[in-house]
């Protein structure tokens, strides 16, 4: 489930142990749990999930009087999390923190493995793991997204006049690909952190039952786990058949809003992006079918009619796609569980 909370009661000589002690390591969906005493006696919940970085709630015990019996109880929601300890006891000496970014991150994939990256002490920026020439590792959809942004600052930064045009284009492009990616790849981890996706009015908003070609064979996407039996079937066969196409923005704040109830044009300060971003996807078939040092881009949200392509241009762009996609995926962080 995407927040909850459980309490457990801990022997009091477990904790005192020499050397690491682990106490839970589960995983549930795409969520990860963890409960650890370390050797230095440092109590340690860890919780991961696709929304965001491992969080570290971190306390001690150092200071309890000798007890039998501790009481652990922590707590987690797609944002935050928090741990509290205490002698059962004597609940008025109770400690409690809330968690932080770690540099141990936990990364539960589509298929249920779990990667680690990092550990006290020690940062990794960014992993890779290939697996029969291909890629193991997938990222989650906000940090597709980030990596889109990232790439595109670079080719914004080079200075060279001749291809400006052409890598502006490039650029507006890639936005559109990263918000195809993001909403695409974020539809199947809401259902997967523990948000259910409300299948019946997505399938008959998109008339599924009656599109879907059931024996066609579906494509070995990494984004499906938990979408192979019935309603969830049809959804995610409709969505790998393009049925449901994330690429075009009319579908995609159909999907969401049928399925998650989050309405694109209700989400907060949002208009102008919502401009930009339909803007951009017209602009993007235009763009792969012309000479790129030509084409011109209609900015409608400025009430110009045609603009010339340009490094500032395609900036302006990616901020108002990148407030598009943050607001969005608050919105998805909101989300209750049901």
């Amino acid at each position: 489930m995407p927040a909850g909370q459980l309490r457990l009661d801990i022997d009091g000589k477990q904790l005192r142990t020499p050397g690491n002690v682990l106490f839970l390591d589960q995983v549930s969906g795409r969520q990860h749990f963890r409960l650890e005493k370390l050797h230095d006696g440092q109590i340690v919940f860890s919780h991961s999930c696709p929304t965001r970085r491992t969080l570290d709630a971190i306390t001690h015990v150092q200071a309890f009087p000798p007890t039998s019996v501790v009481a652990v109880d922590f707590k987690w929601t797609l944002t935050e999390t928090s741990l509290s300890v205490w002698p059962s006891d004597t609940p008025q000496l109770k400690l409690t923190v809330s968690g932080i970014l770690s540099n141990r991150q936990f990364n539960v994939q589509q298929n249920g493995n779990l990667f680690q990256s990092g550990d006290f002490g020690t940062q990794v920026f960014e992993m890779h793991v290939v697996e029969n020439g291909r890629e193991a590792f997938a990222k989650t959809a906000i940090e597709l997204w980030t990596k889109t942004t990232e790439v595109n600052n670079s080719l914004l930064s080079i200075t060279a006049p001749a291809p400006e045009k052409a890598l502006a284009g490039v650029v507006i492009s890639r936005l559109v690909t990263g918000f195809e990616v993001y909403c695409k790849r974020r539809f199947y981890e809401l259902h997967q952190e523990g948000v259910m996706a409300h299948t019946g009015p997505l399938i008959d908003e998109f008339n599924l039952r009656n599109r879907i070609d059931c024996h066609r064979k579906k494509a070995t996407a990494r984004d499906i786990k938990g979408f192979e039996s019935g309603d969830l079937r049809i959804v995610s066969l409709g969505i790998e058949q393009k049925l449901v196409n994330f690429q075009n923005y009319q579908d995609a704040a159909r999907a969401y809003a049928s399925a998650y109830r989050i309405r694109f044009d209700k989400l907060p300060a949002i208009d102008p992006h919502i401009t930009t971003v339909t803007s951009c996807i017209k602009f993007r078939h235009r763009f792969t079918h012309s000479k790129p040092d030509t084409i011109l881009f209609s900015d409608a949200e400025n009430h110009r009619k045609h603009v010339e392509l340009s490094t500032p241009l395609a900036h302006e762009k990616q901020i108002s796609f990148d407030a598009f996609i943050r607001t969005l995926h608050a919105a998805t962080t909101a989300l209750k569980c049901g």
